[in-house]
């Protein structure tokens, strides 16, 4: 049965609680319920599977931090990606809440393949030597472990001080600051880069050379050699002991 498209039933209902009643009404064959979720979905996940008649055990069987497809977007429907920062402090939380409550948590890793951004997806900075993010610090413990170092912190990220504007002409000069810091006191390096906004899910990012200037403390853009589109300005943070903090600002040039 596929109710998709049906009004009234939302993509959600259906990827979600539609199935777990389908999978609770099919309780007497089944030892264990596997339900996928992610971000804010997290916390009712249990109370939602049970509202639905499934009483056995539970596991978290794909999870993560907010979905790109959950995330706010520009009005140019870019998604905004939160830090990686940010990502390990949700995840943390929602694990945490989940404790005693499944029998496991299963968690999506998506290498270095790119959906929606080349970062969104990966707790392993991609592209590079496979530093590890805060993320990755967070499920060392909620899985009982930990990572001998601590991964850069990213206080803030944004475009002229904190000014919202993301939308500027051809021959304007955007700035991006950054505060970042590294909780061991490692050396950090920062690295800038910009690549077109994805359109096509099939797609390659298209990198474009368009740093002006760059410092461990922000960038300049030059934006004359782009062409009418969307972009996004990324930074990694590296402190070369392994570890790594990524954020990303999306903008549009007119």
């Amino acid at each position: 049965m596929d109710l998709k498209g049906v009004k009234g039933i939302s993509e959600d209902l259906v990827s979600m609680d539609y199935y777990m009643y389908i999978n609770a009404l099919l309780s007497h064959v089944l030892n264990i319920l596997g339900v996928n979720s992610y971000g804010p979905g997290l916390p009712t996940v249990v109370n939602r599977a049970r509202s639905q008649g499934w009483k056995g055990p539970l596991v978290i069987a794909e999870t993560g931090p907010l979905g790109h497809w959950q995330a706010q977007i520009t009005n140019w429907k870019a998604s905004i990606e939160p830090s990686s920062d940010q990502k390990a402090t949700d995840l943390d939380r929602y694990m945490t809440q989940l404790k005693g409550k499944v029998q496991g948590t299963i968690i999506f890793y998506w290498g270095t393949k790119i959906e929606a951004t080349p970062t969104w997806h990966s707790f392993l900075l991609p592209f590079s030597n496979n530093e590890y993010e805060r993320t990755a610090e967070v499920l060392a413990k909620q899985w009982g472990g930990r990572l001998p170092n601590g991964a850069p912190r990213i206080g803030s990220l944004s475009f002229q001080d904190g000014k919202n504007k993301n939308r500027w002409n051809k021959d304007e000069v955007p700035t991006a600051t950054l505060a970042v810091s590294d909780p061991n006191n490692d050396q950090i390096t920062v690295r800038w880069s910009v690549l077109k906004e994805r359109t096509d899910a099939a797609g390659d990012d298209v990198t474009s050379s368009a740093i002006k200037s760059s410092s461990n403390s922000g960038a300049t853009l030059n934006l004359g050699a782009l062409p009418t589109g969307g972009y996004r300005l990324y930074m990694a943070a590296l402190d070369n002991k392994g570890a790594a903090a990524t954020a990303n600002l999306p903008f549009y040039v007119n």
